[in-house]
């Protein structure tokens, strides 16, 4: 569903519950990237993809994960290169990291979806909070035509799951 006039909530650091989290980083800057635009096989900024082409405009779910993580100085401890797009499905697969439960998971963790019949995931989005009522709250570069927001979605362990890269 796309969103015609989103605007991204203000925020304080006092929004986010789980402040203690080591990756609370990554949400912070996530939180930066509010309302900027979908670009498919998009890196954002000084990331850049392999033929060194940089958007200034936007990302994709996996673009803004990688460069979530890279603007918090995390990216090094999770083995994610920092040289161009790492796919939903490299991060992953990633050798560093584990999954977690929803009842263990922390602010700034990635939530993978739409996983594919070869079992990968073709969506990522960024950990914000359980909201303990069987949602979510996630910060996502959705799709084409929608701005990257923060919503709250249904957890559903049989179609998504959690990742702690670090």
């Amino acid at each position: 569903r796309l969103q015609e006039e989103y605007q991204p909530p203000k925020y304080t650091a006092i929004n986010i519950p789980y402040y203690d989290s080591e990756t609370y980083a990554v949400v912070d800057v996530a939180y930066t990237m509010l309302g900027k635009e979908y670009v498919w096989g998009g890196n954002y900024m000084e990331l850049g993809d392999l033929l060194g082409n940089k958007s200034t405009t936007g990302t994709d779910c996996s673009g803004l994960c990688q460069y979530c993580y890279y603007k918090s100085g995390l990216m090094e401890e999770t083995g994610i290169d920092g040289r161009w797009v790492t796919y939903s499905y490299s991060m992953y697969n990633n050798s560093n990291g584990k999954f977690v439960t929803l009842e263990t998971a922390q602010a700034g963790d990635v939530v993978f979806t739409n996983f594919n019949s070869d079992g990968e995931p073709e969506h990522v989005m960024i950990y914000v909070q359980n909201n303990n009522n069987g949602s979510i709250k996630i910060i996502e570069a959705q799709q084409e035509g929608v701005p990257i927001l923060e919503r709250d979605v249904v957890y559903d362990s049989s179609t998504m799951k959690i990742r702690r890269l670090i």
